[in-house]
């Protein structure tokens, strides 16, 4: 079994799409495996978390939260170093980075209006 970066957290998420979103809402700075969907979840996955800290970032959901605990206990049976629960603010972890980017692009445009704002004014 591949063997991840020890010194980057490893989040379990569900599907390909939250993976990238919370690599991109991390800097690219943690390692995201997205399995396809909380039912389908496999003990020997867990193996990729071996001597690294590990996130259980599944959806929270009712589906996504009943599946915590089976997956904490592979993870920590398999050698994870820490094993945490993550949740994204609102929804999944594509909501919660389109809410973030969102929130990012009004801040620049309430920026670029204070400074269109200022240079009339001068």
């Amino acid at each position: 079994m591949y063997r991840m970066n020890p010194g980057k957290p490893v989040y379990f998420v569900e599907g390909a799409l939250d993976a990238m979103a919370v690599t991109h809402i991390n800097d690219r700075d943690v390692t995201a495996l997205g399995i396809p969907g909380v039912g389908n979840w496999h003990r020997p996955w867990a193996g990729y978390a071996f001597e690294c800290r590990a996130l259980v970032a599944v959806d929270d959901d009712n589906a996504g939260n009943a599946k915590v605990s089976e997956m904490a206990r592979d993870l920590n049976d398999a050698g994870a170093l820490n094993v945490e629960r993550a949740k994204p603010k609102t929804g999944d972890w594509c909501d919660q980075l389109t809410n973030m980017e969102a929130f990012e692009f009004l801040k620049i445009v309430e920026l670029i209006c204070m400074k269109l704002e200022k240079s009339i004014h001068e």
